[in-house]
């Protein structure tokens, strides 16, 4: 085995661990094995782990040393991961008779490695790995491609935030593919888990796994045979995946009720009753007209009283009115009847992602100004707390008036522009002052869960709002919030 080869073991376990954020829960062994071809999973002395084919080391493919056994040994350990989050993933395009989701992290976690390790070898494997499943390439499958235009859909672009929020959502309600009821493959078992993928995008991938999609990508769940004997094909619905998300958001908003959780697990979700919008309504579910808590694509963010994170990083997610007070540029506003209580950005920091809103019927969202161009200096409105965050660039809203909306520029990510508007506030709004961090996890009330899963997020204390936003002098990016009470 190439003594290289012990650093990039090490590097996989951490990898997936860190990206996927399921612990290994033993040493991660990599068995050397005397046949030629092939790789498994678990290893001949029934330890977690894997084996790889002792030839696959020799010589090289596709321009990089040792393709075959840098791959097929990250190859397999990612179906190790997949499977501490549950067994019974879907045969016939997750993994087994085909493989589009390990395929899929193949590329991208080598191509992290490389990157991390500054590994040219590695670099050059991650590229034609990716390049051997794309258009006209020696293995092209459109389900792979499929994935990866899914992976990029993930809030932020982030691919690993948003698959790991998958499996942490799946692992907090107790799901188990194969505890529902029906056969591998079969179509309730593939709407399952495209609805917690949807979850996770905040937005639904029906359309883009099934295609056509970005590079000719598609074939799943659309009906299409997966070239395995016996192996029915199907087309999923979206009202039924609509269905289980709502399941999902619906028992998160009754506090997880153990009926509620036996009906979903066991393929039941009809029967899950509705929930109320919240404080317990996460954030991959929004409210509906109704104040239901719904999946986060099914909810009225257009119009107030918006609860819930409104993600503006990749367009306006703005419920002002009038909309338009900050134009070309991406806004989250919580409207009428709503108010901001946080603020999340990517945890590189290199752009804000999601407001945090609670409904409160103080706040009118009624337009005073915008605060334009608030990167490149302060822009202050009032004094609540003087100097309160010292060597950054400070924006705050008058007295009696409120941050209703932030606005960011859709090409540097930085921000932009405060909209503030007009509220009766006791003393203003200035008193019993706080600020808590953007730059890293700073909340002063965590009754809203993790409301943007893999995010940095700073949050007001109960019974505060935000009045002001700080940046960083150079980056752009926010670095801390101004709460006080109302």
């Amino acid at each position: 085995m190439p003594p290289a080869f012990c650093a990039y073991g090490d590097k996989v376990v951490t990898t997936l661990e860190s990206v996927l954020r399921i612990s290994a829960p033993d040493t991660f062994e990599f068995e050397l094995d005397t046949q030629t071809g092939g790789a498994h999973t678990g290893t001949a002395c029934g330890h977690f782990g894997d084996g790889v084919t002792y030839d696959a080391f020799n010589g090289n493919a596709y321009g990089a040393t040792g393709f075959w056994g840098y791959l097929l040994s990250l190859h397999e350990a990612i179906n190790d991961w997949t499977g501490l989050a549950s067994g019974g993933w879907p045969t016939d395009w997750w993994a087994d008779h085909q493989s589009a989701f390990p395929n899929l992290l193949d590329f991208h976690v080598m191509s992290s490695i490389g990157v991390a390790n500054n590994d040219p070898n590695l670099k050059t494997a991650a590229a034609a790995q990716k390049a051997r499943f794309y258009p006209k390439g020696d293995s092209f499958d459109a389900k792979v491609v499929a994935l990866d235009n899914v992976f990029g859909m993930m809030p932020g672009g982030d691919g690993y935030a948003g698959f790991a929020h998958m499996f942490s959502m799946q692992a907090a309600d107790g799901l188990k593919w194969d505890g529902l009821g029906v056969p591998n493959p079969n179509v309730k078992r593939s709407e399952y888990v495209v609805a917690y993928m949807s979850l996770a995008a905040m937005q639904p991938v029906l359309g883009t796994l099934q295609g056509p999609s970005a590079n000719s990508g598609g074939d799943i769940c659309n009906n299409t045979p997966d070239g395995t004997v016996g192996d029915a094909p199907y087309t999923c619905s979206e009202a039924n995946i609509d269905a289980i998300a709502n399941a999902h958001c619906a028992i998160a908003a009754n506090g997880s009720p153990a009926s509620a959780l036996s009906s979903l697990r066991s393929g039941n979700y009809a029967a899950v009753p509705a929930g109320p919008c919240g404080a317990s309504c996460p954030g991959e579910c929004a409210c509906d007209a109704a104040q239901h808590c719904v999946a986060h694509w099914l909810g009225k963010t257009t119009t107030g009283p918006t609860a819930g994170p409104l993600v503006f990083s990749g367009g306006d997610q703005n419920a002002a009115s009038p909309a338009e007070w900050d134009s070309g540029y991406f806004k989250g506003d919580c409207g009428a009847s709503s108010v901001p209580i946080g603020l999340s950005q990517r945890t590189d920091l290199t752009s804000a992602h999601a407001l945090l809103c609670a409904p409160n019927s103080t706040f009118t969202g009624t337009d005073v100004t915008t605060l334009s161009d608030v990167a490149n200096g302060d822009h202050r409105r009032a004094s609540r707390a003087g100097d309160w965050d010292f060597g950054y660039f400070k924006s705050e809203c008058g007295n009696n008036e409120y941050v209703s909306g932030i606005s960011m520029n859709p090409q540097t990510k930085k921000l932009h522009g405060l909209r503030c508007a007009s509220a009766n506030l006791a003393s203003g709004g200035t008193a019993n002052c706080e600020t808590h961090l953007v730059s890293q996890e700073d909340r002063g009330d965590t009754s809203y869960g993790d409301w943007d899963f893999g995010y940095f997020k700073g949050q007001c204390s109960p019974g505060k709002v935000i009045y002001g936003v700080s940046t960083g002098t150079t980056t752009g990016e926010p670095h801390r919030i101004l709460c006080c009470g109302f």
